[in-house]
């Protein structure tokens, strides 16, 4: 009936109109150089990558040398670190005051160096606020958040 397909338009037009904002936040999210993807992403990897995009329907991430990557010719730990700094920065979006989050040895795939530079980003968000449970099995992440953070582990 007519009725039915003035009811469908309009409802069409509503998840259009919410999906194009959720896109714009998207967006927002990824490009902030001071809270979102981007600036933890350019943190952890030391400066090698300085910007996190989206592009139809993609991300990308350019290199200090301006040049684009997209994310699947990324090694696997620095496509890991790309989706952590993707969930600090979504996080931090929703929640500026700080949330709970559980990590599960969420820096196994990193390298020595990235592994110190995203404890150094808990650390951070620990005195923002943030309550942060890293659970791991590796002797050198507990090492790592004691020297940098000054937290002892505790053994389960």
């Amino acid at each position: 009936s007519y009725l039915d397909k003035e009811a469908a338009l309009v409802a069409w037009n509503v998840l259009d109109e919410v999906s194009a904002k959720m896109e714009d936040i998207l967006l927002a999210t990824v490009s902030d150089k001071k809270n979102g993807v981007s600036f933890y992403f350019h943190q952890i990897t030391s400066g090698r990558y300085t910007k996190v995009k989206w592009d139809k329907g993609s991300l990308y991430v350019t290199d200090r040398d301006g040049k684009d990557y997209p994310v699947e010719v990324l090694s696997s730990g620095t496509q890991d670190q790309l989706f952590f700094s993707f969930r600090l920065g979504i996080l931090k979006r929703g929640f500026p005051e700080g949330v709970f989050i559980l990590l599960d040895d969420a820096f196994l795939t990193s390298d020595s160096v990235r592994r110190e530079q995203q404890v150094r980003v808990c650390k951070v968000l620990a005195e923002e606020g943030w309550q942060i449970f890293y659970f791991t099995v590796d002797e050198h992440i507990c090492n790592l958040f004691y020297k940098l953070c000054g937290v002892e582990a505790i053994n389960l």
